[in-house]
């Protein structure tokens, strides 16, 4: 069943069994540990596919060390021939050794599921000192987007500093049914590399 989030007003589909109330939403997506690779393969090679989203291309495998925390919540439907995205909210972030919050903004794009060339690039507004912040930010992508990679990246910025990725998901829009509104869940991954298809 689903239900109505009364923070941001959209229908929130169960999802892997999970209940649709605010508080399971909270704490959606918890993630086993990543497992190293098997032996005899190299990690270069591996692909992570734990606690990925619907349609999500997984990243390759990295030690713990090395991998990037967090996920961040979108809304997707196609309306008037048109695919509207909904950027909700991110959690789980990971900043240095912050624990107060940094201040972020998504960046989304769309990519050619056989190159890594961006088009329709979008931007939102900066959330502030929040490793759990809120955007509830749409936007709306021109019909062209039924052979593209959807990616939504999460990028840090400090005042006096370089501004700073903190993790990417890339969603092929081709294996997604968006004739209804789809919210889900997407675990963050390195920007690079990341697979530029996956069926």
């Amino acid at each position: 069943s689903s239900g109505i989030n009364a923070e941001y007003g959209v229908d929130i589909p169960a999802f892997n069994d999970r209940r649709s109330t605010k508080s399971s939403i909270e704490s959606d997506c918890v993630r086993m540990t990543t497992r190293p690779p098997p032996e005899g393969h190299d990690k270069g090679t591996v692909l992570d596919c734990i606690g990925i989203g619907p349609g999500q291309n997984p990243g390759l495998w990295r030690p713990p060390e090395q991998q990037v925390t967090g996920d961040v919540q979108v809304s997707m439907e196609v309306c008037d021939g048109k695919l509207r995205l909904t950027v909700l909210r991110a959690k789980q972030l990971k900043f240095k050794c912050s624990e107060k919050g940094v201040d972020t903004y998504v960046k989304t794009y769309l990519l050619d599921a056989t190159s890594a060339r961006k088009q329709q690039k979008k931007r939102s507004k900066t959330a502030k000192s929040s490793l759990c912040p809120s955007y509830n930010e749409l936007f709306s992508f021109e019909p062209v987007y039924h052979d593209k990679v959807l990616a939504v990246a999460i990028v840090a910025r400090e005042r006096f500093s370089r501004k700073q990725p903190l993790g990417e998901a890339q969603i092929n829009l081709a294996s997604l049914d968006l004739t209804v509104r789809l919210t889900a869940w997407y675990r963050l991954f390195s920007a690079h590399p990341q697979i530029a298809s996956h069926s």
